[in-house]
């Protein structure tokens, strides 16, 4: 099986990711990927996993859990969602004996083209046989991944595996494994057609990863209508979750390539600890990483103060408040897609750039709060440039609709994201701010974009 073969067989999957909308939640289920991993002897069960869930923050706080875990000498493996430019960014193993790394990734470590198409094939037939009980509706390009990933790294003997799940919880994919160690993230309104149209239905979602009074949860600084809804669940099980807003964050300072910040915890007062991921949240998705991390302490897992430095220090997580010198410009990616998480960005730009007014190019996918968003954006905003991603899932602004939404803005709607940088450019000087945002597929292109440019 070679590189195209590989990708006209997952395309043959249905993708949610790409064509996401009601009627599909019907499709939802743990039928299909129970069978799958069934057939591959369950490898999940032979896996310590932390199963990570959220609306916020979930890929950046199972990044620092997995890189703290590899300075700790530990082999982990890491399953995120979605990838960047190849699907094969989502499984990665980390460790430090790591050799023969294939620099031309954007994840060095992510599983290589020999080993993901010999793995592909060596799970087809098994793929097939679940494909072939129409009974269960059709299998998913998520849930194909997801018993890959565990199959692949039970294969491979890893130590520990970080689960990222991918929409919701209780029917996601992911799921279908348990977690000994479970992890919530900040929630905040998401996907409502599919998981509820309020903070509590959708934090029940996320909550059910937690299935068992063997597991131990952590669980990040809330909303408090989410934070008693979790609450509600651990107690169903009898579990007292680790809660990170008994966690003190110290912010320190902060530069354009790094911030630091102190941490008091229940077991000990880290200072100075560095984080090239920006913005007051990257310190609490680190709060959270460090929580879990003192559970893991707890169980008998060797994990030094040094390891946990060295993890937060050398964490990479692209596409997060990621800055590029382009043309004397400061280029700022930020994948946030949510008013929540736009939010969060306003005040990072204003702490970082100091109020300064920006120019910002905006991408959104079609299922997210096009109003919600533009109304955060709109105090950091000088010019807006709508246009769209290379995505199936691209939301068309007009151009009418983009100056109702930003009054007395300058306001362009332009076709694609290249163009949409071409007149940013041609509209600022040196020293200006442009801000590319609004979806991981329009700040995936962009990333490309500005490493050619730097050449």
């Amino acid at each position: 099986m070679n590189i195209r073969e590989a990708k006209d067989y997952l395309s043959s999957f249905v993708n949610h990711e790409l064509l996401l909308d009601k009627k599909s939640f019907t499709s939802f289920h743990l039928k299909r990927i129970t069978l799958l991993l069934s057939l591959l002897r369950n490898p999940q069960k032979n896996l310590k996993i932390i199963h990570v869930a959220g609306s916020k923050g979930k890929g950046s706080t199972a990044a620092m859990i997995a890189e703290i875990l590899k300075q700790s000498g530990y082999r982990v493996g890491l399953y995120t969602s979605p990838h960047f430019y190849h699907f094969r960014e989502r499984i990665r193993i980390l460790s430090l004996k790591n050799k023969n790394e294939n620099r031309q990734e954007l994840f060095s470590d992510c599983i290589s083209e020999r080993d993901f198409y010999k793995t592909l094939r060596q799970l087809k037939p098994f793929i097939e046989k679940v494909r072939r009980k129409k009974q269960l509706g059709f299998l998913s390009f998520f849930e194909v991944m997801t018993a890959f990933a565990l199959f692949y790294f039970k294969k491979k003997n890893v130590d520990m595996v970080i689960l990222e799940t991918g929409l919701g919880g209780r029917l996601d994919a992911t799921n279908a494994a348990n977690g000994f160690i479970c992890v919530l993230t900040p929630i905040s309104l998401e996907h409502t057609q599919l998981l509820g149209s309020t903070i509590e239905k959708i934090a029940c979602e996320k909550a059910a990863i937690i299935k068992s009074k063997n597991q131990s949860v952590v669980i990040a600084a809330q909303n408090k209508k989410a934070f008693s809804v979790f609450m509600q669940r651990c107690r169903m099980f009898g579990i007292h979750p680790y809660d990170v807003r008994q966690m003190i964050p110290i912010f320190v300072r902060q530069n354009l390539k790094s911030q630091e910040f102190h941490l008091k915890t229940k077991k000990s007062f880290y200072q100075n600890l560095k984080l090239p991921l920006l913005g007051r949240h990257q310190c609490w998705n680190a709060a959270t990483s460090i929580a879990t991390i003192e559970l893991l302490q707890n169980k008998g897992f060797q994990i030094s103060e040094d390891a946990i430095e060295n993890g937060i220090k050398n964490v990479f997580w692209p596409g997060r408040f990621e800055i590029f010198d382009i043309k004397g410009r400061k280029v700022v990616l930020d994948a946030a897609h949510n008013p929540a998480s736009i939010k969060e960005l306003v005040k990072t730009l204003k702490n970082v750039f100091v109020d300064q007014k920006m120019v910002i190019i905006l991408g959104l996918s079609q299922d997210k709060d096009k109003k919600g968003i533009c109304q955060q954006l709109r105090q950091a905003a000088r010019c807006v440039i709508a246009t769209q991603a290379r995505h199936p899932r691209a939301m068309d602004f007009t151009l009418e609709e983009l100056k109702r939404y930003f009054p007395q803005k300058i306001c362009y709607s332009v076709s694609c994201l290249p163009k949409a940088l071409a007149l940013s450019l041609g509209k600022t000087h040196r020293g200006d701010i442009i801000l590319i945002t609004g979806s991981v597929f329009l700040v995936s292109e962009a990333r490309k974009l500005c490493r050619n440019l730097k050449k």
